[in-house]
């Protein structure tokens, strides 16, 4: 015969293995001990006995026969057995854990005929028992006359049964099952014996050694009706020591009991048996009677079965409520539940259902945080949350840590399926939030924060990632403005004012997830923000004790079936054992436009608002912290610091710049509109030559002790000292020695009270300020420089008390934007042939007699040559053929640099105009007279750089673009004008001084635009937009409109910074990204972790550098998809450790063939109609990315970066899951949707959510998009709808391209196609969804979709196989026809 196992947390060589029985079977041989008890080799050899396969095909054609084997270790099936050798960690056991999911088939061909199959028991449901007694969560106070012996449940002449459930037990004991097989007498003492004292007296075990007892225990209730794996210990007669003493399955297990008197289990319940639906045991019943309310129109039947829910709300229990009313009802939905409460009142009919779920949640599995780590009791976390023990004060990584690990684990395991109970302090929020903010960055390596190894010098005061500002302490009301408190990190959760809701039930495992798991576990981030004991790390929001701007957030998605029925006079809900908590970012509301928004709390705070979850002044409250509400993407949101605390305090909030001049700005610190670069220059009043000033420095990417320096000058400055040099160039040692010429210190009160100097400087290597100068020792890279890199976000101001009276200041000139700036020349991403005549010698923008500016940008450059100012000083002769000195050949004649050692030059360089109007940093290098070498040869800022020129006939850059200066707005000169003509068409309506100043966008799209022109249509115009455009655009048709807008967009696009996947690492090329997307490779053949590797590193700054800024160019295969969307389907883990997927270390053992986490079901293959049911292809894990039709769409147009961020990032790089589903080269691992040639049930979802300004003006006779360079990228969980009932659906990618339908994004023809693979689309939460599989292949071949256990009978299911509808455990034991005595039969475990 045969038996089959299918194990679906298995290794893909062992989710399914037939045993075939060659010899027959001896008296006394138990299958169901061999398989499920130890897996013993007496009577079964392999290859002997029987034999082994890794499916039935091979079994019915004897071939790839398994060869090793190995037994007796008291584990279950199949112990170490393998294909070819020893294979460990496979193995199942029902008492020392092994895998959790899997089943147990016979084959039906092994008898014929095949008996009928009895009907199915539910044996242990508890549907077909009745409880008689519970203490602690499952208290329950019955009449005790039900399990009295000559009760209809425990008749005095034969067998009855009584079950105990005892949640706080160990696994073994938490259901036991106590099988009465001789007769009581009518004085026996029942509830006494399992309550009071377990006796021996006429209360024997039975046993194999004892044969003759009067009950028999078991570990279910299926066990017990086919008698299978029978307790064989017990022992009793300890006074008050109730049931069932240290009774257990092979020996003596103590603790387990429980009592009325001596302490013992908290948790418990016994039950009596109602009997088989053939033969039953009436149930009691308590018939419902009115008290001055009508009765309930509901039928008892009804009220007997009950009804099911996923959840337990207010809601969800009236909209069932009201569907079971008949129409004859006269009365309504409160009313009927009024009744069934028993109250008066609508009010006390809503805290009723709130209390029934309540009590129903409270029969959950419930767990505590000291169940995530031994240490983590009460007093402990209490300190945790203020900011305080040893995991917030360590430094270093959480890996390999017992803590860590156990973090971990019960992030995947308890955190998922129990009920975690709170922290003391934060178990009773008035206003339905919780919130942390971190003020450090304690571990390296995780890609979060910039704690980075060695951990002694990058991790001293490591920052997290930014992403809230600080705007005032309310302890005592001191200010943080600007970037003051240095980097923070908010994120929070909320929940609904309902206690049945899943938000409110599973408050503290969203805590737990929040701040131990993602945010101290996986990213490093402990300790307050402010070191004070009044501020807590974690709070109430109501204790928070400080105002920020915003906070990401976590939501809790969960199910768990409840069923609602009248028992003993009222309602009550009974949940299932079903519980699966999810953890996603949040999914909000914008409070300012009504819009969904992500991972925001004040916006999922505002949700539950408009969903009436939460009062209006519980909404308010929260806003009253997270001040910058209105603006949910702005982290910084200084505005919003200084209107929530000038309305509080009434004070003045003051920048920190209002008593300071901003004279430099990089990075995120760039304000050109308050910037007076010539204010850092050598005739500067606010840096008087005799000393006594202030400089500081603001930088919001250094650390704490850096974001904030003042230095204060001393000694007078001799001449030719440049302190512009000295800061941004070289910081250097000549007349600039640290307490002699100068002081530093952390901040203005100390300077000005001259305490906590700093006492360490050092100079002279080529950097700026400070070079490694620190508070007491050295401290590295917090350095600033324009040409070797350092801090990329920084400021530099002078005291504005440094002079008095202060000067006016001049008006700006922006001379570094190109309003100021025309174009003459351009190729490549610039091209652009205007007339040259614009910057021949002689025209306006090239006088012959004073001085002048030519401009080359070229976005192909290296950093430091891709923007250069040439000022002329000398004059010009009217022959000098300017054109060809920039584009053919760069002269030496008439032409040589000015510098320090040729005064008498006839021109300067500058790295901006900024640098040129305010003489700073002149170019000190150039070189000449290279036939058909452009400008500017090897020039450079101090000596030769090569490679950096253009050309016409000879290469060099190929994206380059002149421009000439338009002069300053006090000395301007008069731009080209070229005036729109119609062509057949009226004139715009909008004027030509609106379209010359144009109007900025975020993004660039047809609905965008057509908006924008609509609002500038003055009301007088006699025609439409559409209209208005096609004489703007000089075409004819609405759709020609369309085409040119986009056609406007996409040239707009082209001019945005751009990279290819050979950036993000020299070996991705084109050739190596083909062969990658088809699952080749080295990185998707080699095993190990990305931790470390050149690969992994470049990935990991991509992603947090030029992804984030540029627009990533394709890779050949995904360049032209027809259905707007990838997706990958990865089948295999090869990276240990970062808690996705199942390879660990050591990954020789462990990583052979590991599995990504599971999420979708691959069905069929369509190159050859393979089929896939059930499990049988393993776990595979399927992610993708979509985008509008609109080809201006920031979705469409960094598509390739949300691909880089799926596939190399995220999936690779992050968690290790790298090659394909099926082994053949006709199914890629990723494609265009078209070209996977597979069908799955569904694909997780990453959205682009980015930022890029666009200004739209009429230029050269048509309208232009120009991109400012502020492209910001953010890749977040997909926001889509759900295709079945419109709600909102996150992280599907089904979902997200049914509301890019619904918007009109894409076509019904795009939307079809892709539900045609991704086929289980309508149920965007089932990733199995075989039924799904089983219509899309019936439908699309016409063959029928087997199941992998069609021909087999299930006789034991655990995990995710457990199926006790269609589970015969009957026929597991030895007298199974199944399994007949003289061998031959096959036996299947799935896994």
């Amino acid at each position: 015969f045969y038996i089959r196992r299918l194990c679906v947390d298995c290794g893909d060589r062992h989710n399914d293995i037939i045993y075939k029985r060659l010899t027959p079977l001896p008296d006394g041989f138990s299958i169901f001990d061999y398989f499920l008890g130890e897996w013993a080799s007496q009577d079964n050899m392999l290859n002997a006995d029987f034999e082994l396969y890794g499916n039935m095909l091979d079994a019915l054609a004897d071939r790839n026969r398994w060869t090793f084997c190995n037994y007796d270790d008291n584990v279950g099936f199949p112990r170490d057995c393998g294909p070819d050798s020893f294979v460990g960690g496979q193995w199942n056991s029902l008492t020392r854990g092994g895998r959790q999911n899997y089943g147990f088939y016979v084959y039906r061909a092994n008898v014929n005929p095949e008996p009928p199959l009895p009907p199915q028991q539910e044996e242990d449901s508890l549907d077909r028992w009745w409880q008689v007694f519970g203490r602690g969560s499952l208290r329950n106070d019955v009449d005790p006359t039900l399990w009295e012996a000559g009760s209809p449940f425990i008749p005095l002449d034969r067998e009855f049964y009584i079950r105990r459930i005892c949640p706080s037990c160990r696994d073994s004991h938490k259901d036991i099952i106590y099988k009465r097989v001789t007769p009581l007498s009518a004085d026996f003492d029942v509830p006494n014996l399992f309550l009071d004292t377990w006796s021996s007296e006429d209360n024997g075990l039975k046993t194999l050694d004892n044969t003759e007892g009067d009950f028999e225990l078991y570990s279910s209730m299926s066990f017990a009706l086919s008698g299978l794996m029978p307790w064989q210990f017990c022992n009793y007669d300890d006074n008050h020591i109730g049931f069932p003493r240290d009774c257990s399955q092979q020996s003596f297990t103590g603790g387990q009991w429980n009592s009325l008197n001596r302490g013992g289990q908290p948790d418990y319940g016994y039950y009596v048996w109602l009997g088989t639906p053939d033969s039953p045991v009436d149930a009691p019943t308590f018939a419902p009677t009115g008290v001055g309310l009508p009765l309930s129109c509901i039928s008892a039947e009804v009220w007997n079965d009950g009804f099911s829910l996923n959840g337990c709300t207010v809601a969800s229990i009236l909209e069932e409520v009201e569907a079971l009313l008949p129409e004859t009802c006269t009365h309504d939905t409160l009313t009927d539940l009024k009744y069934l409460f028993n109250v008066d009142s609508d009010a006390d009919v809503m805290e009723s259902i709130q209390t029934m779920c309540e009590d129903g949640w409270s029969e959950v599995d419930a767990t505590e945080f000291q169940d995530v780590d031994q240490n983590f009791d009460s007093a402990f976390m209490t300190e945790y949350i203020q900011g305080d023990t040893y995991i917030n004060h360590e430094t270093g990584t959480f890996e390999g840590t017992a803590e860590g690990e156990n973090i971990g684990e019960f992030r995947e395991g308890q955190a998922k399926a129990t009920r975690l109970g709170g922290v003391d302090g934060l178990k009773e929020c008035q206003l339905n939030s919780i919130m942390c903010c971190f003020g450090r960055d304690r571990q390296p390596n995780d890609n979060n924060g910039n704690c980075a190894d060695p951990i002694e010098e990058n991790c001293v005061d490591a920052d997290p990632a930014d992403n809230s500002n600080l705007c005032y302490a309310e302890y005592d009301n001191s200010i943080y403005p600007g970037e003051s408190e240095g980097d923070i990190h908010c994120h929070g959760l909320a929940w609904a004012d309902d206690r049945g809701d899943f938000s409110y039930q599973l408050q503290h495992n969203n805590f737990f997830y929040v701040s131990l798991y993602d945010h101290m576990y996986q990213r490093g981030y402990v300790e307050n923000t402010v070191e004070s004991n009044k501020v807590p790390m974690c709070a109430c929001m109501e204790d928070m004790k400080i105002k920020v701007s915003r906070a990401d957030c976590t939501q809790i998605d969960a199910t768990l079936t409840f069923n609602i029925r009248y028992e003993r006079g009222s309602l009550r809900a009974s949940p299932g054992n079903d519980l699966d908590v999810n953890f996603n970012s949040c999914q909000g509301t914008n409070p300012s436009n009504g819009n969904d928004q992500g991972n925001d709390l004040a916006s999922r705070v505002f949700r539950f608002f408009n969903e009436g979850k939460i009062t209006e002044e519980t909404k308010d409250a929260v806003f009253d912290t997270l001040v910058g509400y209105a603006e949910p993407g702005n982290n910084a949101n200084e505005a919003a610091c200084t209107r929530a605390y000038e309305d509080a305090i009434g004070d003045e909030y003051l920048t920190p710049t209002d008593e300071w001049l901003q004279v430099y700005g990089k990075g995120s610190q760039e304000d050109s509109a308050n910037t007076y670069l010539e204010f850092f220059g050598p005739d500067s009043p606010y840096l008087p030559r005799d000393g006594g000033f202030y400089i500081r420095r603001l930088c919001v990417d250094c650390g704490d002790r850096h974001n904030d320096i003042i230095y204060k000058r001393l000694t007078p400055l001799p001449d030719g000292f440049s302190i512009f040099d000295y800061f941004l160039g070289e910081w250097a040692s000549q007349d600039n020695m640290l307490n002699a010429d100068f002081e530093l210190y952390g901040n203005m009160l100390d300077a000005l009270a001259d305490r906590n100097r700093w006492t360490f400087c050092n100079y002279d290597d080529n950097v700026g300020f400070p070079r490694d100068c620190g508070p007491d020792s050295f401290v590295g890279g917090q350095w600033n420089s324009l040409t070797r890199g350092g801090r990329q976000n920084y400021g530099f101001y002078v005291y504005r008390a440094n002079v008095n009276p202060e000067p006016p200041l001049p008006p700006q000139q922006e001379e570094d934007s190109l309003d100021r700036w025309w174009q003459v020349f351009g190729r490549g991403s610039l091209r652009n042939d205007v007339d040259p005549t614009l910057w021949e010698a002689g025209s306006p923008f090239i006088p012959l007699d004073r001085e002048f500016y030519i401009r080359r940008i070229c976005p192909s450059c290296r950093d430091s040559h891709k923007d250069i100012i040439y000022k002329r000083v000398t004059p010009l002769s009217a022959d000098f053929d300017v054109p060809n000195l920039f584009l053919d050949t760069w002269s030496s004649e008439d032409n040589g640099l000015k510098t320090l050692d040729n005064t008498e030059g006839d021109f300067e360089l500058y790295s901006s105009m900024s640098f040129a109007l305010s003489g700073l940093m002149p170019w000190q290098f150039c070189n000449y007279d290279d036939n058909h070498i452009g400008f500017p040869r090897d020039c450079s800022q101090q000596s030769f750089t090569g490679g950096q020129w253009n050309s016409l006939n000879r290469g060099g850059q190929p994206d380059y673009g002149y421009y000439v200066w338009l002069g300053t707005p006090d000395s301007p000169v008069d731009a080209p004008t070229f005036a729109p003509t119609g062509v057949g068409l009226p004139l715009s309506c909008i004027s030509a001084e609106v379209w010359n100043d144009g109007f900025s966008l975020n993004g660039c799209t047809v609905a965008s635009i057509l908006e924008e022109v609509e609002a500038l249509l003055p009301e007088t115009c006699t025609h439409d937009t559409l209209t208005d455009l096609k004489y703007l655009f000089n075409v004819d048709s609405d759709a020609d409109v369309m085409e040119s807008i986009q056609t406007m967009c996409e040239d707009g696009w082209s001019e945005v910074d751009a990279t290819e996947f050979q950036d993000v690492d020299q070996n991705f090329d084109s050739a190596f990204m083909t062969e990658y997307i088809q699952g080749d490779t080295y990185i998707n053949h080699e095993t190990g972790t990305f931790e470390g590797t050149a690969e992994g590193e470049n990935i990991g700054e991509f992603r947090e550098g030029q992804a984030k800024a540029t627009r990533l160019g394709g890779v050949d295969g995904l360049k032209e998809c027809q259905l707007n969307s990838i997706m990958c389907c990865f089948g295999r883990d090869r990276q240990p450790n970062d808690n996705n997927g199942n390879c660990a270390d050591p990954i020789e053992e462990n990583c052979v063939d590991a599995d990504p986490a599971d999420n979708s079901n691959l069905c069929y293959a369509e190159y050859d109609n393979s089929i896939y049911p059930g499990e049988s292809e393993g776990d595979i894990h399927c992610h993708g990315l979509a985008w509008a039709d609109d080809r201006g769409d920031f979705s469409y147009q960094l598509q390739h970066n949300n691909f880089f961020y799926v596939s190399l990032y995220d999936h690779m790089y992050q968690r290790g899951y790298v090659e394909n589903t099926v082994e053949s080269n006709k199914v890629p691992m990723c494609a265009c949707m078209e070209d996977m040639k597979i069908k799955v049930s569904r694909a997780d979802c990453t959205q682009i959510d980015a930022t890029l300004t666009f200004n739209i003006r009429y230029e050269r006779g048509s309208l232009r998009a120009s991109p400012g360079n502020d492209l910001d990228v953010n890749f977040n969980s997909c926001q889509g709808t759900n295709p079945s009932n419109g709600n909102d659906q996150g992280n599907d990618l089904a979902s997200r391209v049914f509301r890019f339908f619904n918007e009109g994004k894409i076509t019904e023809e795009t939307k079809d196609a892709v539900f045609d693979t991704l086929v289980g689309y309508a149920e965007p939460g089932n990733n199995a969804n075989e039924a799904a599989c089983t219509r899309a292949y019936e439908d699309a071949i016409g063959d029928e979709y087997l199941t992998p256990t069609d021909e087999w009978l299930q006789v034991y299911g655990k995990g995710s196989q457990e199926d006790s509808a269609n589970t015969y455990l009957e026929f597991f034991g030895p007298d199974s026809p199944y399994l007949p005595r003289d061998g031959g039969f096959y036996i299947r475990r799935l896994c």
